[in-house]
């Protein structure tokens, strides 16, 4: 049901406009610059494949699902978690299921264009995001992205293209 107002409908009058992403600082050309020194810094080794994930709040971002989910994906997949919350409870939960040592706990980082060049592909497993800025930011790089449907930014993510919902 289409509601109205006055002689338009509701939906005539709503336009979205996404959050913007500073191009100079996130782009490929960056990434290309940035990309062996910081794989070199966080630890990633020739071969592997590094899965990024970055928030601060990891509960409602799916963290302890996607450390669940490693422990499916071959070895060589590692997880590099940036943010400033207290991993010590996720850190149990994957030592509890073996994968403690493919996963990487940053912290806050201040030059996301550093981890983001590190990264091979961005996990964005959310429960609710309005706009998740990590998305189109990775994407700016060139960095595919696999994200829930649950969060806003999931229309910039072309199917099979830049990475996938």
């Amino acid at each position: 049901m289409l509601l109205y107002y006055g002689h338009l409908g509701i939906k005539e009058k709503i336009t979205v406009v996404p959050n913007p992403t500073d191009v100079k600082r996130f782009n490929r050309e960056v990434r290309l610059k940035l990309r062996e020194g910081a794989r070199r810094e966080f630890g990633i080794e020739e071969g592997e494949v590094a899965l990024g994930f970055a928030s601060s709040n990891f509960t409602l971002k799916g963290l302890r699902q996607l450390i669940e989910a490693l422990q499916l994906l071959p070895q060589k997949f590692k997880l590099i978690v940036a943010g400033g919350r207290n991993p010590k409870g996720f850190l149990k939960e994957a030592q509890r299921l073996g994968v403690e040592k493919r996963i990487k706990f940053l912290g806050k980082v201040k030059e996301m264009e550093k981890f983001y060049s590190a990264v091979d592909v961005l996990t964005h497993p959310s429960f609710y995001d309005t706009f998740g800025n990590v998305v189109t930011e990775a994407l700016s790089m060139g960095v595919p992205v696999v994200c829930s449907r649950e969060t806003g930014a999931k229309d910039f993510v072309k199917e099979g293209v830049n990475g996938f919902v």
